[in-house]
């Protein structure tokens, strides 16, 4: 049985490779967006700073609270449970109906 579920919010516990030559810190935070093997390893879409799209549509540094500001993706990588703690469950922020 997988010891996270599919949406469940987490952060690194070490510093992970990224794909693209990249590293994420150690606190780096993440969503759950797949289960591989029953949870011998998930796909982890993991986030950088808030940004925002200026006028030319670049991405450029924002706060949280500014209008149109969202947490960029740095990488959606594989990574497996002992790198992982849980911050929230999915069943916490989302309800099936």
């Amino acid at each position: 049985m997988s010891k996270f579920q599919l949406f469940d919010g987490v952060i690194l516990r070490e510093y992970l490779p990224l794909i693209d030559g990249g590293i994420a810190p150690i606190g780096t935070v993440g969503t759950i967006v797949e289960i591989l093997k029953n949870g011998e390893a998930y796909l982890v879409e993991l986030f950088g700073d808030w940004v925002k799209y200026d006028e030319q549509g670049n991405f450029v540094c924002a706060t949280q609270t500014e209008k149109g500001a969202f947490l960029e993706t740095i990488g959606v990588e594989i990574v497996y449970p002992h790198q992982l703690v849980l911050t929230f469950s999915a069943k916490q922020t989302m309800t099936l109906t």
